[in-house]
């Protein structure tokens, strides 16, 4: 569900498709109410990047041109920032030996956006080998980063898939790093193709000042898909315009061909025609003809019809109901002692202060256990849920 107000859908979606109509005669509070949509969907400074090169800022009210303006400038800002610090990560990871993948944002700004500063992020993903996320870990930490919790331990690291470490002291400017030893899957089971792949097909980009690796383009748009499907009925149309370039860059019908085999090896083929109907529907992505009906695709594994069936389990279902996936699904023949089965249970219960202080906010601090508890209760009515 994407929260723009109906009168602005038809011209937002003419903007993204690149064959703009004239805008809404709406009043100053619609195109308030409309600009804070724009805010939470993470699309302003692309929406000032296509009337600028459109020469459309006539046709909107000043306010509002303004406003999309001052979006652009901040993100060029913070793109500048994230420059260098990828600048610096990218070094120090090199000169370790670590091999390390960008992910999500701050890939995609830099691979099919017209501008980085029209694609802004949050914070910064990155995929490292399991082999190396200890070294990665200390390494972030010696660059300046904390730790938030420790989730790469024998126990918890075939449930998580990443760990979270903060700015503070001389990093305190810049983004959060999520430190990936694997991709979030969309069932909680494994794909095919394992971590090694997606190195081994990792593409190198070149920037004026950066070098980096990159997923190869099907896998980020696997990666896209999957991350649009977890997260309903709740999306944003920066996600959905990241399938829409992305499915772009399949040029022939190879591609599509192997796109239809990774959504098996990903176990994301529901997943992958909800993303190119939306990206249709709002950026008229176009589907080559003979993959344009799905009914002829590869049928979904079964594992996904029953997720599939369950629109609301969406990425909380993986994060913060996680304790209900360790109970029900989860096998312990990897637990290599008592201790560390103890010690993850224990870090599922009771993560930092600092990450229930973000996911679950207390009135006031005094109020932090009643944090913990509004988790738990969370837990308990999705387990009611199932």
């Amino acid at each position: 569900m994407i929260t723009i107000p109906e009168q602005f859908k038809p011209y937002l979606s003419s903007l993204l498709r690149d064959t703009p109509v004239l805008p809404p005669n709406a009043s100053k509070d619609d195109w308030d109410k409309l600009l804070i949509a724009l805010k939470n969907q993470w699309v302003s400074p692309l929406l000032y990047w296509k009337i600028t090169t459109r020469s459309s800022t006539s046709l909107l009210p000043h306010h509002v041109v303004e406003h999309l303006r001052n979006a652009f400038l901040w993100s060029r800002f913070r793109t500048m920032q994230m420059e260098k610090q990828l600048s610096v990560l990218l070094n120090a990871f090199q000169h370790a030996g670590i091999d390390i993948l960008i992910l999500k944002g701050p890939a995609l700004a830099r691979s099919v956006y017209p501008d980085p500063a029209t694609r802004p992020s949050s914070d910064l993903d990155i995929l490292i080998k399991p082999s190396q996320v200890e070294r990665a870990g200390v390494l972030l930490q010696e660059l300046g980063y904390l730790l938030e919790t420790k989730r790469f331990m024998p126990f918890l690291k075939n449930i998580y898939k990443d760990e979270i470490f903060k700015p503070t002291g001389k990093t305190r400017n810049l983004r959060g790093i999520e430190l990936h030893w694997d991709l979030y899957l969309l069932h909680g089971t494994t794909r095919e193709v394992g971590v090694e792949d997606l190195f081994q097909r990792a593409v190198a980009l070149k920037t004026p000042s950066l070098t980096m690796s990159i997923l190869h383009p099907i896998d980020a748009l696997m990666y896209s898909a999957i991350n649009i499907r977890n997260h309903l009925p709740h999306n944003r149309l920066t996600w959905i315009y990241d399938t829409a370039l992305l499915a772009g860059q399949l040029s022939n019908a190879d591609d599509w061909k192997i796109l239809q085999w990774r959504c098996v090896e990903w176990r994301g083929r529901n997943a992958m025609e909800t993303a190119l109907k939306l990206a249709r529907d709002w950026a008229g992505t176009s589907i080559p003809f003979g993959f344009d009906d799905f009914s002829q695709w590869p049928a979904p594994a079964s594992v996904e019809l029953a997720r599939h069936s369950r629109p609301d389990m969406g990425h909380v279902w993986l994060t913060g109901g996680v304790l209900i996936y360790v109970i029900r699904t989860l096998r312990f023949d990897f637990v290599s002692s008592i201790f560390s089965m103890v010690t993850g249970m224990f870090t599922l219960l009771f993560p930092s202060a600092d990450y229930i202080r973000a996911s679950y906010p207390p009135a006031h601090q005094w109020l932090l256990p009643l944090s913990y508890v509004r988790r738990w209760l969370n837990w308990g009515k999705m387990w009611l849920q199932r």
